[in-house]
């Protein structure tokens, strides 16, 4: 994950309005997902009134049914995209592992005879830290990927609530 390749997928509005109606409403989730996560880029900065206007205006262009669905399939699939839930699932595991590792391996009678309780020590804290650098960063981009389904989530709803006008 670390060199992931740029893909580029058409925004909102460079789509016609039967691509785009396929898109949302006949691809799988896993492409779903990041079809929405990479359309919306405002990593570079703030996005712009104008440009917001621009992606929404092309959504309001699909019927309510269509934007209904689409709201559910990024309710449904939101949870996938949320750091702070894999993380929940990823530190016990790997936290075990690390302690079985750190009393079977680390701080064996064996490898301390022979490295020193020191070394044994700075090497355990070494590999501590690289792990809670990797779970730093895994969850800092799935807590990115979450937050922009939840920008989608938002722009879907405000044109369901137009359409109900």
């Amino acid at each position: 994950m670390l060199f992931r390749n740029k893909e580029t997928i058409a925004k909102f509005s460079d789509l016609t309005t039967e691509e785009l109606d396929s898109k949302l409403m006949c691809l799988d989730n896993k492409s779903f997902g990041k079809f929405v996560t990479h359309s919306i880029n405002y990593e570079k900065g703030l996005v712009s009134k104008q440009q917001l206007e621009k992606e929404a205006s092309a959504l309001k262009l699909l019927e309510k049914k269509t934007l209904k669905n689409t709201f559910n399939r990024v309710s449904s699939i939101e949870e996938q995209y949320d750091g702070y839930k894999m993380i929940q699932f990823i530190v016990p595991f790997i936290t075990t592992l690390l302690i079985v590792l750190g009393n079977n391996y680390f701080f064996s009678e064996g490898l301390i005879k022979q490295n020193g309780v020191i070394i044994t020590a700075i090497t355990f804290l070494f590999v501590l830290l690289i792990y809670t650098f990797v779970s730093i960063k895994a969850v800092g981009s799935l807590k990115k990927e979450h937050s922009k389904l939840l920008f989608f989530k938002f722009i879907v709803e405000e044109c369901i609530s137009e359409k109900d006008e």
